[in-house]
C-alpha cells in the first residue's frame, strides 16, 4: 500500500483528533446539580435536572456557565453584577425609571410576580428567588392542558404566548441534556 503526502496528512490528522478525544474524553462531563437546587425541587416535586436547566437558561453567566444570583434583565438588556449590593442599587434605580425588570436566578418578572416577595430586593435572595420559581413552574404545570412538565416549562416563560414558549422550551430541554442527577 502506498500513502501520498496528502494521504499521510490526513490519517496524521486523523490520528491525532482520536488520541485526543480518547485522552480528554473522560474529563468532559456532565453539569452537576448544586444541593439547594436539589432540596428545593425535591421539596416542591420537580425533577431536579428541568429545575436546574431552568436556573442555567435564565442567569447563567458567561465565562464561569453558571447561574448567576446577581443577574438582572432591565427593560429587555441582561446585566451580570458582582454582587447583591450593586444588583439592589440598579433594581431600584431601574424600578424607579419604570423598566421592565427580570431579577435573580430565575429571572422572575417583577411586575409578574411582586406577590412573591415582601420587596424587590427579596427577589434578589437566592433562596427566595428559587421559592419563587418552583411556585411560578408547580403553578403553570397545575394550569397546562397536559399537566406535564414540558409545557409548564414554556409556560413559566411565556404563559401566554405559544411561540415564545415553545422557542424556550427547546433551550431549557437543549441544557437538561447536558445536566447529570
Amino acid at each position: 500500500m502506498q500513502f501520498t503526502y496528502r494521504g499521510m496528512i490526513y490519517y496524521s490528522t486523523l490520528l491525532i483528533n482520536i488520541s485526543f478525544f480518547v485522552l480528554f474524553s473522560s474529563y468532559i462531563k456532565a453539569v452537576e446539580i448544586p444541593p439547594f437546587y436539589k432540596k428545593i425541587a425535591a421539596h416542591y416535586q420537580i425533577p431536579e435536572e428541568l429545575y436546574y436547566s431552568i436556573a442555567m437558561q435564565e442567569s447563567r453567566r458567561p465565562k464561569i456557565g453558571l447561574p448567576w444570583p446577581w443577574t438582572l434583565n432591565i427593560c429587555g438588556k441582561g446585566k451580570y453584577f458582582n454582587s447583591q449590593k450593586e444588583a439592589a442599587d440598579a433594581l431600584k434605580k431601574a424600578l424607579l425609571d419604570k423598566c421592565s425588570v427580570d431579577i435573580g436566578l430565575f429571572q422572575i418578572h417583577w411586575q409578574s410576580h411582586y406577590d412573591k416577595f415582601t420587596s424587590p430586593e427579596q427577589a434578589l435572595d437566592p433562596i427566595n428567588n428559587m421559592n419563587a420559581a418552583a411556585i411560578i413552574l408547580t403553578t403553570e404545570r397545575k394550569r397546562s392542558k397536559t399537566n406535564g412538565w414540558y409545557e409548564a416549562t414554556g409556560r413559566y416563560h411565556s404563559p401566554g404566548t405559544k411561540k415564545l414558549a415553545e422557542s424556550y422550551r427547546k433551550s431549557v430541554y437543549a441544557i437538561l441534556k447536558k445536566v447529570q442527577k
